[in-house]
């Protein structure tokens, strides 16, 4: 039996089973693609050719994938649900609070124990002494993880047994970045306006993430996804405005800010931009005017 199993191995997936074969750990992974557990098996890991088998290799699982939904719809099948029992399951794949709140409902049924979570970093930067990490659940059951965790960033956090909290947390801090980064693209604007590079913007923005990065993409015009800076495409960060809305809809929390943004965003996409970094805003914000 290996000590964890990491489930979704897209570039965070991955990059966390990296990091707990590098903290010693035995992993055995599983994707739906099969051709991503090749590299991981090079580096010692052992690959499950079904997803049922890697939910058996372990008492610990590690969750990464696209969606909740997936995660369910995975964990929800006949052949999977009999072997749910007394195992711990911490997740981290993309979802809101109450989507959180449905994964533990549905473990709990089974008899496992579940951990929800965030990873507020990239997956090159998993693992740094930076790296931030949330976790919410029961104390006992995230103790018991806890060696599970901390190879996956210096800065982890436990945010109590309230397990809609990692989730809100990095709802909150997303809707914070994906205003500020509409922020940068109008502060370009301006410099433009003004005939002033904006490189020298840039050279300001100290506060919030990935803002001095957005800048110099916009200085030096390289859109493409990572020629400059790694980051997200603008559909992603659609997407995820796209959550902020639904979140404030489903909550009944005052949803004009998410719904400007939502707009706004989604012209980009609608205007072929969204494959582009998300500093291809400051185009949505030209060709608005």
């Amino acid at each position: 039996m290996s000590n964890v199993s990491v489930i979704g191995l897209g570039a965070m997936g991955s990059a966390i089973a990296k990091a707990e074969l590098q903290a010693g750990h035995t992993v055995t992974v599983w994707n739906r693609s099969p051709s991503k557990i090749n590299p991981l098996i090079d580096l010692g890991a052992s690959g499950s050719t079904t997803f049922s088998d890697a939910i058996k290799a372990s008492d610990h699982v590690i969750i990464c994938v696209d969606c909740y939904a997936t995660s369910d719809q995975l964990l929800n099948d006949d052949t999977v649900t009999h072997h749910l029992d007394g195992k711990t399951f911490i997740q981290f794949s993309t979802g809101t609070p109450s989507e959180a709140r449905s994964s533990e409902a549905l473990l709990s049924k089974h008899g496992a124990t579940y951990l929800d979570g965030s990873l507020l970093c990239y997956p090159g930067g998993l693992g740094d002494p930076e790296s931030l990490v949330l976790v919410g659940g029961v104390k006992p059951a995230y103790d018991d993880a806890k060696k599970y965790l901390d190879p996956l960033g210096g800065d982890l956090r436990y945010l109590g047994e309230n397990i809609a909290a990692a989730a809100a947390v990095d709802l909150g801090a997303l809707s914070t970045s994906v205003a500020l980064y509409l922020g940068v693209a109008h502060g370009a604007q301006i410099c433009k306006a003004e005939r002033v590079e904006v490189k020298h913007l840039a050279s300001v923005l100290f506060h919030g993430p990935r803002c001095k990065e957005m800048a110099e993409i916009i200085h030096t015009g390289s859109y493409e996804l990572g020629s400059l800076y790694d980051g997200a495409s603008l559909s992603v960060w659609n997407d995820v405005v796209k959550r902020i809305l639904s979140h404030a809809e489903e909550t009944k929390t005052n949803s004009e800010l998410p719904r400007l943004l939502s707009q706004i965003y989604q012209r980009g996409v609608d205007a072929g931009f969204g494959p582009e970094d998300r500093a291809a805003l400051v185009k949505v914000l030209t060709e608005s005017v």
